[in-house]
């Protein structure tokens, strides 16, 4: 049961905390808070950190303002790099109180940086932690996500040591969309290569799933409106994102059910849509 001063929501959940969930007493989970008595309900539940894994620039000043300290350790939906997976072990560690994590919906990334500290440092198996995702509903098709909590190795003391409050800030600069697009460019050049094999695989890449590609395409152009400088691009820009957004959708669902010919008009639609954006914004 939450403490009796937290507001709750219509869902039962702490107001402002959608999708709440405890790990144990110093571990817990949601979506990102919204507005300020989001924050006054973390403190009242006895939270003394915030860790966001998103991508967007964390509200420290509101966090500050209720006594909370903001950690800052953006990953994407593609997996857990152990450099980011140590410095959440350590930013539980070092915390006087109760952590809490937060993604964008709290139900991908955000639990799966909750499993780092939970089997580092509270002894949770893997086993366990995979099924607090499914739990969580974190998607299996975020087989990354899933794949480093399996595999997670607690870090030495030596790379806990390693580690200091300076790396361990509380905004990270996102990075700009030439990034994004970089990264946004490598995923449609692997589709491309898969094409040519009706989206059933890679050649030279038997490791990465054509319809995975596609989903990671979607959540690149999703993150990538997020960013203020996409934002300030103005709205033409965010409907060639949110455009683009939806044909890699369409794109992954044509590519699951084994519609090649659906999934090839798709990529035709992406193409073009990047060619117009190109024209407008980067040539």
């Amino acid at each position: 049961a939450l403490p009796k001063d937290v507001t709750v929501d219509d869902h039962g959940d702490p107001k402002g905390v959608h999708r709440y969930h405890r790990w144990s007493d110093k571990i817990g989970q949601g979506a990102q808070p919204e507005g300020e008595e989001a924050f006054a309900n973390l403190k009242r539940l006895g939270f003394t950190t915030i860790v966001s894994v998103d991508g967007s620039m964390p509200d420290v000043e509101m966090a500050a303002k209720h006594g909370l300290r903001y950690v800052h350790i953006p990953i994407g939906y593609d997996g857990v790099p152990r450099d980011a997976a140590i410095k959440m072990v350590k930013a539980v560690q070092l915390s006087e109180g109760p952590v809490f994590f937060h993604c964008h919906h709290g139900k991908h990334r955000g639990p799966a940086g909750c499993a780092m500290p939970a089997i580092a440092l509270e002894g949770l198996s893997h086993e366990a932690a995979v099924e607090r995702l499914k739990v969580s509903k974190t998607s299996p098709d975020y087989a990354g996500l899933y794949r480093d909590v399996a595999a997670f190795a607690p870090p030495t003391k030596a790379e806990l040591d390693a580690i200091t409050e300076k790396d361990l800030p509380s905004v990270v600069t996102p990075e700009g969309i030439r990034s994004a697009m970089v990264a946004v460019d490598e995923r449609f050049e692997h589709l491309k290569a898969a094409q040519k094999e009706a989206f059933v695989s890679i050649t030279g890449h038997p490791d990465i799933a054509p319809a995975h590609e596609a989903l990671m395409l979607m959540e690149g152009f999703r993150e990538m409106a997020r960013l203020q400088a996409a934002k300030d691009h103005g709205e033409v820009f965010l409907k060639y994102s949110a455009d683009s957004e939806a044909a890699a959708t369409r794109l992954g669902e044509a590519i699951k059910a084994k519609d090649a010919a659906a999934a090839g008009k798709e990529m035709d639609v992406l193409a073009n849509l990047c060619s117009e954006c190109h024209r407008d914004y980067r040539n």
